[in-house]
Parts: structure tokens; C-alpha cells; sequence
């Protein structure tokens, strides 16, 4: 036994230098894993049952949220127009109204280009939508310094 053991059992008392004695006679047991035996077939099926069934899991989801994004959506029918830039070259009251639709709340839109455009054409329209939308736009280029 180490230094540091003698005095420790000798603090301790006799009775605890005896079960150290025996400690130390006691035959040496080879230590087992925990996974060193093999899993069995049972064990093996069920991970894979498990793993299958997390990947049709995954693969449904990613799948249902691409054919959900196919099916059009059952909302008010809107003009059909290649984009926003075109709407004021449509003409016709659903292209003004989508104009207007599309407004942000200071007057302009996305960039100088289409607020100046769409301004231009809400001033030829008449109706009071679009008279109200035709001065937001110009406070907005006011505001801007685009007119």
C-alpha cells in the first residue's frame, strides 16, 4: 500500500485496514461494456422501422409544403400582368386598383421608377381612390425631392 493510504486506514481504524486487505486479494474482473455485445435482430429491425419512418415523415413535409405552394389560392381574382411594372401600361380599372392595392402607406412604392410611373398613371384616372392615391404619391416625391 502507498504512504498516503497507510495513514489514511491508520485514521480510519483497524477494521477499515482489514476490508481494504481484502479488496486487494479479491481476484481482478475483466470490465464489461455496455456495447460490446452485439444488438440483436429485434433491436436492429426497430431502429430501422424507426429511421424509415423519420424519413417518409420528413420527406411528407417537404413534399406537402411544395404541392401546397402549386395549388393557386381561392382569393379575390387579381389582374393577371407579368409584374408591377407593367400595371400602369395595362390600363383598365383592375390594373388601377392594384396600383392602389400595392401603395405603401408614405404614397410611394418599391423604388423612384414605379412610384414616378404609377403616379403618372393614377393622375389620368378619375375616381376618388385613385385622386387619393395620386396625392400621396406626389407628397412622397415632394418629401423625396423627386419633383
Amino acid at each position: 500500500m502507498t504512504k498516503d493510504l497507510d495513514e489514511t486506514l491508520a485514521e480510519l481504524g483497524p477494521e477499515f485496514r482489514s476490508v481494504a486487505q481484502r479488496l486487494r486479494e479479491a481476484p481482478e474482473l475483466e470490465p464489461r461494456l455496455a456495447c460490446a455485445r452485439p444488438p440483436s435482430r429485434v433491436r436492429a429491425a426497430a431502429v430501422l422501422v424507426a429511421a424509415s419512418l423519420l424519413v417518409a415523415l420528413g420527406m411528407s413535409v417537404v413534399f406537402g409544403r411544395f404541392s401546397a405552394a402549386r395549388q393557386p389560392r381561392r382569393e379575390m381574382p387579381r389582374l393577371r400582368v407579368s409584374n408591377e411594372y407593367s400595371l400602369a401600361y395595362a390600363g383598365g380599372n383592375e390594373a388601377l386598383r392594384e396600383i392602389i392595392r400595392t401603395q405603401n402607406a408614405d404614397g410611394g412604392w418599391k423604388n423612384d421608377f414605379l412610384t414616378r410611373q404609377n403616379a403618372a398613371a393614377l393622375a389620368k384616372c378619375d375616381f376618388p381612390e385613385a385622386r387619393l392615391a395620386h396625392r400621396k404619391a406626389l407628397r412622397n416625391m415632394r418629401m423625396r425631392g423627386l419633383r
